[in-house]
């Protein structure tokens, strides 16, 4: 191992002396049942809970019980309200639905600490996820997300920071003393905003990410933070087009070309293979869905241990999930244009190379 950047390391900001609040992403102990592609599939699951006899409950969704056990799903339900049903991020542009409030049952470990900050439809904050460890082929473990996070979204155990906390109907960058004291000390003020993009350029930087590779795979990353102002808003820039791709904000047009030969409806997945730059997906009834112009370096592309296009619909496979040709296979065109363009940004970030140690 290389230690020999180690008080060049030391110097630099850790993610968890930069946030003041943080915690792990959300653990369910049985996503199958307490996470659902709709709204409407959650609700019935809920309703059956509260309904049905446990037993005709387990029978019925093949459940048993162990860490986490159906009464106690059913009692965090009691005085249950919709205003608790909000969709979290499962893995990277991956939205399940799912109960979330104070009372632990219904999720294992719901996480209300960090989770309380994010309201349902994702428009109020940002969040960084990060892990403490990275991957033997090099660190990949750094996410956004606009709404809370399931524990493994890149990989083992992901933490999640928000930018913003609230506290009497007023909100505050969620700092630390110590880090706002830094900032302060810059020749410049930006913009929490601006520091939360600097930071997630940074951590996406090929430069950044191969020198210190020995140090992200035993720790939380850190972050070395110029004081040069153009450099910093290079990275910015940088790193709000990152955030706004992975939030699925202002996606550039796919280029995909789609065939829908004999679909005209709703459908299930049975089988995905890859030919060329085509996506073949077959259907429940023997339909093949040919999709066209998805590289192997986007395909192949990967966010922790997920490649995002490939996980995406293996889990809807798995679980026999009702996709829509319009609704599906357009969030499907919307991940190979935010991956195509996360690839592109950082071959920009690349052209940096360690700009910011200025």
């Amino acid at each position: 191992k290389d230690m020999s950047l180690a008080n060049e390391w030391e110097g630099f900001h850790k993610v968890t002396e930069i946030f003041k609040e943080y915690d792990s992403g959300i653990e369910t102990k049985n996503d199958r049942f307490v996470l659902a592609y709709s709204r409407e599939a959650l609700e019935r699951v809920v309703d059956d809970l509260c309904g049905m006899a446990i037993d005709d409950v387990k029978k019925k969704y093949g459940l048993t019980d162990g860490v986490w056990t159906v009464q106690a799903a059913r009692d965090a339900l009691a005085g249950f309200d919709k205003r608790h049903v909000q969709t979290v991020q499962y893995r990277p542009f991956d939205f399940r639905w799912t109960f979330l409030h104070d009372k632990a049952g219904f999720l294992a470990r719901p996480r209300r600490k960090v989770s309380q900050y994010f309201d349902a439809d994702g428009r109020n904050n940002v969040g960084l996820c990060f892990t403490r460890t990275a991957g033997g082929d090099g660190y990949k473990n750094v996410f956004a997300s606009d709404r809370p996070i399931d524990a493994h979204i890149t990989s083992g155990q992901d933490y999640l920071a928000p930018l913003w906390i609230y506290k009497d109907g007023k909100r505050e960058a969620n700092f630390t003393d110590g880090f706002a004291v830094f900032l302060a000390s810059l020749p410049f003020a930006p913009a929490p905003e601006d520091v939360f993009a600097y930071i997630y350029s940074v951590l996406h930087s090929p430069a950044y990410r191969a020198k210190y590779a020995e140090f992200l795979k035993s720790s939380f990353p850190a972050v070395p933070v110029t004081r040069n102002e153009d450099v910093f808003t290079r990275y910015a820039e940088l790193g709000h087009q990152l955030i706004d791709l992975h939030l699925l904000r202002h996606v550039p047009p796919d280029g995909l070309n789609i065939s829908m030969d004999g679909v005209s409806g709703d459908f299930e997945l049975k089988k995905i293979e890859r030919k060329g730059d085509a996506l073949l997906l077959t259907t429940d009834e023997g339909s093949i869905i040919t999709i066209t112009g998805i590289s192997d370096e986007v395909w192949n592309f990967e966010i922790g241990s997920h490649r995002p296009i490939e996980r995406w619909l293996k889990y809807r496979i798995r679980d026999g999930a009702v996709l829509s040709p319009g609704q599906d296979l357009t969030h499907i065109g919307r991940i190979v244009a935010a991956v195509s363009g996360t690839i592109e940004v950082m071959n920009d970030l690349g052209d940096l190379e360690e700009l910011w140690r200025r």
